[in-house]
């Protein structure tokens, strides 16, 4: 049986109304360059039986966190997510919902989001929180996007420790001519004293933790920037701000970055949850979109979506973002992980991921020959060691040895070939820390 709904006759009908007269002219803006003009390269089809069987061979090659030692974090965490919060997601009222756009049939559905927006403000210290974004760096993107909206100026300066996969992303969005790096100082932190003219700029980038783990001082950051140029708070580890205060709460004009932290399992790099917050009086050039509380008239409690203006399905190409909805189901998933938690629990388990951290360090730091790349400043649960020997060759040995221990930095820094980004949460254990000390020991120890 063959899954095509139209029939040929069905499709020329369709193609006479619009006005075509063939399928290919509707690609026809896209350059040839970039269209495909052959058949793609796949194999004979199989019934499902053998299909099941070569899914099942090609997954079995996959490697889990779940190995001897793993210290990888990099902007994706390895957190427990409690099973809790599959739980209530795996309800069909929440996994099979669409948008609210009927707030009368989808009271349910609007309040968890709701939940998730107050918590989420909570989290970021900022006075209102969006419904969610795709991803931290489309997050990050739009905050940039909106900055722009806002000053009428389009340069956009980024500090060097943003993630690169975040600057790649904006670089994509607004061009390479858009987007001004300031390089970090010598001890992994923003040099304000190397920031250029900002005459034209429209905004500050800066991510705390950063990407090398650093924690930046936002609030001293945004007192030596001009009130003018809009500071922009990212994030990829949200886990940190049950330990330090939120870039919104420092001062930081916009908040964007990762949740994947609070209840999402690591999932192969997705779906993850962008977080998005700000100030109440800006909320009209927020993207995404935004739930609302108010009463019927009735008197009742009632959640509707809000400030709907904005999107793309009323003001179409002049929507404040074109590009995002929300991520529903993370942002509940958020919710409920966050509720479990509570005040409390978050900081003690933000508290424990810093406490394995430090005595990730100090295991490493008593190998002779392994020093921090940034020995002055203040992490959370991931910092960089440089190592007498090349990053990459140390990391591809301990692998081979079922450890991952963590990234090579040379991947985006050219410049720190022997550096490795470690990191510790709470699923790191002291068993697998000495494991790591161990066989790190006995490489460096053959090589010199």
């Amino acid at each position: 049986m063959r899954y095509l709904p139209h029939t040929r006759q069905d499709i020329q009908q369709m193609l006479e109304v619009i006005g075509v007269s063939g399928i290919d002219d509707l690609f026809g803006t896209i350059p040839g360059d970039f269209r495909l003009n052959e058949a793609l390269p796949l194999p004979p089809g199989m019934d499902e039986n053998t299909l099941l069987k070569h899914v099942k061979g090609l997954a079995a090659g996959n490697r889990g966190a779940a190995l001897k030692a793993a210290f990888i974090g990099a902007g994706a965490y390895d957190h427990y997510v409690p099973a809790a919060v599959d739980a209530v997601i795996s309800r069909s009222e929440f996994y099979t919902s669409y948008t609210p756009y009927q707030p009368e049939i989808s009271q349910g559905t609007l309040q968890a989001i709701f939940e998730y927006q107050t918590m989420a403000a909570q989290v970021m210290g900022t006075e209102i929180a969006n419904a969610s974004m795709y991803d931290g760096a489309t997050a990050v993107m739009e905050a940039a996007v909106m900055a722009r909206k806002q000053t009428r100026r389009d340069r956009i300066l980024v500090s060097g420790g943003l993630h690169p996969h975040y600057l790649q992303v904006l670089r994509t969005y607004m061009g390479d001519d858009s987007i001004q790096v300031v390089s970090p100082g010598a001890n992994g932190q923003l040099d304000m004293a190397s920031l250029p003219d900002t005459q034209d700029v429209a905004a500050l980038v800066v991510q705390t933790p950063n990407f090398f783990g650093v924690l930046e001082d936002v609030a001293a950051i945004r007192k030596a920037l001009p009130e003018r140029v809009v500071l922009i708070g990212a994030f990829t580890e949200a886990l940190a701000f049950g330990l330090i205060e939120p870039p919104g709460a420092a001062g930081a004009d916009i908040v964007a970055g990762e949740g994947q932290s609070l209840g999402l399992a690591l999932g192969f790099g997705g779906p993850y949850l962008g977080m998005f917050g700000g100030r109440l009086k800006e909320a009209k050039y927020f993207p995404g979109r935004l739930i609302g509380q108010t009463v019927d008239d009735r008197g009742n409690r009632c959640y509707v979506m809000t400030l709907a203006a904005r999107e793309q399905h009323i003001r179409r190409a002049r929507a404040s973002s074109n590009i995002c909805t929300n991520v529903q189901l993370d942002a509940i998933a958020a919710a409920v992980y966050m509720s479990l938690l509570g005040r409390d629990g978050f900081h003690k388990l933000a508290l424990y991921n810093h406490y394995m951290a430090v005595k990730l360090r100090d295991a490493v730091l008593a190998i002779p020959g392994v020093h921090l790349r940034f020995p002055e400043s203040p992490f959370f649960n991931e910092f960089a060691i440089d190592l007498p020997i090349d990053a990459s060759t140390a990391y591809n040995n301990l692998k081979q040895g079922g450890i991952v221990a963590g990234l090579p930095l040379v991947r985006y820094f050219d410049d720190m070939p022997n550096s490795l980004l470690l990191c510790a949460t709470e699923k790191t254990t002291i068993d697998a820390i000495n494991t790591l000390a161990g066989a790190l020991q006995q490489i460096l120890t053959k090589k010199s």
